[in-house]
């Protein structure tokens, strides 16, 4: 195992590149194959590793929020409820195609996500350069909101919840929670805001191949 300095810089620059993939394949609705096999196989990789890094040392459950140990009720349901309120403004159905689905996976893909930046990039960062929180909540916000350049909107909403998503993470060290928060809100926001439905789409690969 290689020592600790070396290993976080060698974390980092796996996720670093795991972005660079993600903002190069062509994305819905320009094509949906791409990231049909992207996000199954990036969720594999980094699910290994974890496995891996966890068995090697263990203290890793508890020191990347592995232990679930605090919720984050009160703040899923008001985002969830803003969002249901902008949705009915704009004329959006609110229950879109195969919600459902997206409802109960995107939470894993959240998780993913969410275990990548606070852990591998913003905790990585905080131990190389002592870096403050201000700085570590900036850093969170571009790191969500720069993987989601292709809608403006989203790196705006990526980039805030990002800063947010941090803090919580710093203040109690529990992932499952922010996996649910991502996972949901991402399951509304495509279809409310965005008006587009990725999982509609990739389950129309999917099913008819």
């Amino acid at each position: 195992m290689p020592d600790d300095i070396v290993m976080r810089r060698i974390e980092i620059g796996l996720v670093l590149t795991t972005a660079a993939i993600f903002l190069a394949i062509p994305k819905p609705p320009d094509a949906t194959l791409p990231m049909a096999v992207f996000i199954p196989t990036c969720i594999s990789f980094w699910a290994f590793f974890l496995i891996w890094r966890v068995r090697a040392d263990p203290a890793l459950k508890t020191q990347w929020g592995l232990v679930p140990s605090a919720h984050l009720g009160p703040l899923l349901v008001l985002l969830v409820a803003a969002g249901c309120a902008y949705a009915l403004t704009t004329g959006q159905p609110l229950i879109a195609d195969y919600l459902w689905v997206s409802m109960v996976l995107y939470p894993l893909w959240g998780g993913i996500q969410q275990w990548l930046v606070q852990c591998l990039i913003v905790d990585n960062a905080r131990a190389l350069t002592g870096a403050g929180l201000p700085w570590l909540m900036a850093l969170g916000a571009i790191g969500f909101g720069a993987i989601h350049i292709q809608h403006p909107m989203l790196v705006i909403a990526t980039g805030i919840m990002g800063a947010v998503y941090v803090y919580l993470f710093q203040r109690w060290r529990n992932l499952w929670p922010l996996a649910v928060c991502h996972g949901w809100l991402g399951s509304l926001f495509y279809p409310w805001v965005l008006h587009l439905n990725p999982m509609a789409e990739i389950l129309g690969v999917v099913l008819d191949s």
